[in-house]
């Protein structure tokens, strides 16, 4: 499973992508891989973070694997679910008390835990995230508290959402302020089998349509740079131009609303143009099967007012002529 969050503090004009993906889950331990998926290649670093049942169970902190090794985990930095003891005491009790979680301060680069505790605000309630390219209804657990550290000293107010579920109860969204900046955070999109996503772009490309959305190809921030995480996604795509060598397709590019139309446009172009030539250098595809167009932001998916919405805007789409 890969859960791609967007974030953003106020005083920051852009939006950062930060990528979690669950290698493998077993009965023993839960195996996790993290990167600002939007940085350059050279200055990317991937988090690897491994955390035992036990450690899962016992936890009582707002993050995954905030357990027995918390110094170790801040370096890891995957940090988006609530411990199962948190989510079992806040169902049962409405209320957690001596509460761990992570702020990350990231115009310094420097991420601090925090203590203190949270509460259940009303009943669960409906929220939309964006799953297997379709937008779905979750219930969500609404939580509020107020986190503390001495030195340095910081007070952070913080509203969470987070998935009603006992086993992984992920991340929906987070409000803090930290040391006066606001902070935002928004699951984007989740993609539940990566495996399986060649079957649905051959189904979508099939069907009347003829479209199909991917939100697994990644570019660096303000760059036609395809990213390393894209490649599966790539393979996918290539897989099914070989199973159907008759298609041809349009790699669209679309963008969310910062930075204006005539910039996205450009940058939505250029960034389709660089899937097609990933295609056609790593994975054989004729060039000849392929052509580009950048959208920018003229079909929007959802409203650009919000991070999940800019999240979902930016995509590629593979349209097949039909």
């Amino acid at each position: 499973m890969v859960l791609n969050y967007a974030h953003k503090q106020t005083d920051r004009e852009y939006d950062k992508q930060f990528l979690v993906t669950v290698l493998s889950v077993d009965t023993n331990q839960t195996i996790f891989q993290s990167i600002f998926v939007d940085e350059l290649a050279k200055n990317r670093t991937i988090y690897p973070d491994t955390v035992s049942r036990r450690e899962w169970l016992g936890a009582r902190a707002v993050g995954v694997g905030a357990g027995t090794n918390p110094l170790e985990r801040i370096r890891n930095r995957t940090i988006m679910a609530l411990g199962k003891r948190v989510y079992q005491q806040l169902k049962r009790d409405r209320r957690a008390d001596d509460v761990a979680t992570y702020v990350i301060m990231s115009d310094i680069n420097q991420i601090y835990r925090v203590q203190g505790s949270l509460e259940l605000v009303g009943e669960p309630e409906t929220m939309t995230v964006v799953i297997d390219g379709a937008p779905r209804t979750v219930k969500a657990l609404h939580t509020r508290g107020t986190f503390f550290r001495a030195s340095p000293m910081l007070q952070v107010p913080a509203e969470n959402w987070y998935v009603d579920d006992p086993d992984f109860a992920w991340v929906i969204r987070i409000e803090q302020k930290i040391n006066g900046k606001d902070y935002h955070v928004r699951l984007g999109t989740v993609d539940t089998s990566p495996a399986d996503q060649g079957k649905q772009l051959d189904a979508a490309l099939s069907s009347a349509s003829c479209r199909a959305q991917t939100y697994g190809i990644y570019f660096a921030y303000n760059s036609a740079e395809v990213t390393p995480e894209s490649d599966p996604t790539l393979a996918q795509v290539a897989g099914v131009l070989k199973q159907h060598a008759d298609w041809t397709l349009t790699i669209e590019g679309h963008t969310d609303s910062i930075g204006g139309a005539k910039y996205n446009q450009e940058l939505s172009a250029r960034r389709a143009a660089a899937v097609k030539q990933r295609l056609v250098d790593r994975y054989g595809i004729a060039g000849s099967r392929l052509t580009s167009a950048g959208v920018g932001l003229d079909r929007p998916l959802a409203p650009n007012g919000t991070l999940e919405g800019r999240a979902r805007n930016r995509r590629v789409e593979l349209v097949r002529p039909c």
